[in-house]
């Protein structure tokens, strides 16, 4: 039968050492053959550990799938007796003309042990687990198993599970198998969903508001890992919060609309009508923030008065309040501010997050913020979206999909562009509304054609080229023309810089030769260069011509 339920594991219910145990152990692990054993199987030794060094031993009682009944063996104590598998676990292992103890299994001496048939283990009446064993077999190949499995009885389903498993496991020798970390929920799934797999190769089961392999990231909707609370959409109250220092001792916005469109169009603008109450910080500005909102534009602005501290990023807002019976979900924001001098680089979107019961209790949430809108804007407006659009990955290399309207939790594709190889990678879009993830290893492809290679024309240097190299083609010595400048394309070609074309060689002639007068002195001859060549013409008339190649 299998162990009992944990809670039974106490030292007050074990008996002395004297009397027998009869509870159920608390746990039980087994090591059983993988692969096929010709014969039975020999192990002298085993033994389980608490620890990945093997030097926590687990004491126990042993336990096997039956010893052999037509074997007999002598133990520690020089009795001879059955080979069971008390023998295994008594450190009595072969040392010079010491020839050990040993397990010896029940098959295998009428039929072969397949795979499965052969187990040796232990019962152990504490909560420990198992993460290293130590196993010395028979070193021949007819009584061991080079395939290995550690199981371990599940007492909530009443069976035995799969632990670990290992090939390769050598005979005759000590081989310590380290036990892999079991998949855990805490561990491998941060502890925001169900494990399930082997060591390895564990998956999660991931609770509704999580996704990822490990559960690492929030579900569409969720936000704020790792809590992954529902994202509230409608509400009604937004606020634009100064995210940054100005120069000046004052915040200046002409004029602000809030969109309930991507676009930020006109038609999606949240209306005047709609508003109930504008909001600023107090003390901010004696101005109305309803100026910054009118159908005035710039000609009526509102100015954020800053404290003797200065404006410093937080403490100055401008925002405000919907019918509670009209909440509204602000996707764009288009703003034109003041002077560059008390003009922020930096604004923050907040919502108002209201208690169910009341809408007037609650607290504000930050939505996003935006930076860098000083250089960005365009006539002196800047479009702010709610979209991921931060963390983009730039590269020259590898191109992307991470453009549009993705929200955080959704994920985009970093490829490599045309002309390299390598993996895509996902990149994935956080809470701040940016892009987090490692960039794909990109290698240049090579160009395997156009290669302007001939009897007359050297190119060696364009053998090889890769995407965006240069290369050049020159006439062999003997030919004249001129060279071509060569770039590697995308497309695995060699292309002619100056046309564009694919298959353009230098145009190579042979040289015409040098004539040489050898009737005149010897003095008066060119002298020539090492391996360079000349035709000789040879006058008709009784002067004689000696020489030699």
């Amino acid at each position: 039968s299998g162990p009992q339920d944990p809670s039974l594991c106490h030292g007050s219910t074990k008996p002395p050492a004297e009397q027998e145990c009869m509870l159920q152990p608390c746990m039980s692990y087994r090591v059983t053959n993988r692969a096929l054993i010709p014969l039975s199987w020999h192990v002298y030794e085993l033994a389980f550990f608490t620890d990945e060094a093997c030097a926590q031993p687990v004491d126990g009682a042993p336990f096997s799938s039956g010893s052999c009944e037509t074997c007999i063996c002598n133990s520690t104590q020089g009795i001879w007796g059955t080979c069971g598998a008390e023998l295994a676990f008594d450190q009595n292992i072969p040392s010079g003309l010491q020839q050990g103890t040993a397990w010896i299994s029940q098959c295998g001496s009428t039929q072969q042990c397949v795979p499965g048939q052969a187990w040796l283990g232990l019962n152990i009446y504490r909560n420990v687990p198992v993460r290293c064993l130590r196993l010395l077999q028979l070193g021949d190949e007819m009584y061991m198993t080079k395939e290995l499995a550690l199981e371990s009885f599940s007492f909530t389903r009443s069976a035995w599970t799969v632990v670990a498993e290992w090939t390769g496991v050598p005979g005759g020798s000590w081989a310590s198998l380290v036990v892999p970390r079991l998949c855990s929920d805490a561990l491998d799934c941060n502890g925001h969903g169900e494990s399930q797999g082997l060591p390895g190769s564990c998956k999660c089961l991931c609770k509704k508001a999580y996704l990822g392999e490990r559960c690492e990231m929030c579900s569409l909707g969720y936000q704020d890992y790792p809590d992954c609370l529902p994202r509230a959409k409608g509400s009604i109250g937004w606020r634009l919060v100064l995210a940054s220092s100005v120069s000046g001792n004052s915040w200046h916005l002409g004029h602000v609309s809030m969109h309930t469109d991507l676009s930020c169009s006109q038609e999606s603008a949240i209306s005047t009508k709609d508003i109930v109450e504008y909001a600023s910080v107090l003390g901010s500005s004696s101005l109305n923030p309803s100026r910054a909102f009118d159908s005035n534009g710039t000609l009526t602005s509102w100015i954020g008065t800053c404290n003797s501290l200065g404006c410093q990023k937080s403490n100055i807002w401008i925002g405000f309040f919907l019918n509670v019976s009209r909440p509204m979900e602000v996707v764009c924001v288009r703003m034109q501010q003041g002077n560059p001098k008390f003009a922020a680089d930096s604004i923050a979107l907040d919502r108002w997050d209201s208690e169910h019961d009341d809408p007037g209790q609650g607290r504000w949430t930050r939505v996003r913020d935006w930076q860098g809108l000083l250089n960005t804007a365009i006539e002196g407006e800047n479009i702010m979206r709610v979209v991921c659009d931060g963390g983009v990955p730039v590269g020259s290399n590898f191109a992307h999909d991470c453009i549009g309207s993705l929200q955080p939790w959704q994920d985009c594709t970093v490829y490599c562009d045309k002309g390299y190889s390598g993996a895509p990678q996902k990149f994935i879009c956080t809470d701040s509304y940016a892009f987090t993830g490692v960039a794909p290893e990109c290698s240049a492809n090579e160009c395997m054609l156009g290669i302007p290679l001939s009897s007359n024309v050297m190119a060696d240097g364009c053998i090889g080229r890769k995407t965006k190299e240069r290369c050049t083609a020159r006439c062999r010595e003997g030919f004249v023309g001129d060279p071509i400048t060569y770039s590697c394309g995308v497309d695995g070609n060699l292309r002619d810089d100056d046309s564009g074309k694919v298959g353009v060689k230098p145009a190579c002639s042979r040289q015409d030769p040098t004539k040489y007068d050898v009737s005149a002195e010897p003095s008066r001859w060119t002298p020539l260069s090492l391996s360079s060549w000349c035709t000789v013409w040879i006058s008709v008339g009784p002067r004689l011509f000696a020489g030699h190649a």
